[in-house]
This record gives structure tokens, C-alpha cells and sequence, in this order.
């Protein structure tokens, strides 16, 4: 965490970047991933957003990456 913002509705976090690419970029340079790796992926993902959810969390990735 690099720093955080608050008011009296929300609590904003600012993170770091992370670099690496996307899946998807890893996937069209010819990287292959077996079904049960995409699998636990999305599974993983899937219950972070619905975690986020629930408990109220928006959630948005920055344009500037």
C-alpha cells in the first residue's frame, strides 16, 4: 500500500502497480495454460470479487497501466 484517502463514505487505497502482464497477453505470445490452471484462476478470482461484494467493495483497476 503506497498510501490511503478517506471520507466520511469511503476508504480509498492506493497500491502499487504490478507488471507482468496480463493472462491474456501471456496467452496470445503463445503461452499455454492448462484447463485446471484456468480453472483455479477464475475460481480465485471469482470468490476475491465476491468477498469484495459483499462486503460492500468497490473494486476498479486504474487506466494508467
Amino acid at each position: 500500500m503506497i498510501e490511503y484517502y478517506d471520507d466520511p463514505y469511503c476508504f480509498y487505497i492506493v497500491d502499487e502497480a504490478y507488471t507482468g502482464g496480463t493472462l491474456y497477453e501471456k496467452w496470445i505470445n503463445g503461452h499455454k495454460f492448462s484447463e485446471t490452471k484456468i480453472g483455479g484462476i477464475i475460481r480465485d478470482v471469482l470468490r476475491v470479487i465476491n468477498y469484495m461484494h459483499k462486503k460492500s467493495i468497490l473494486h476498479r483497476l486504474s487506466n494508467n497501466y
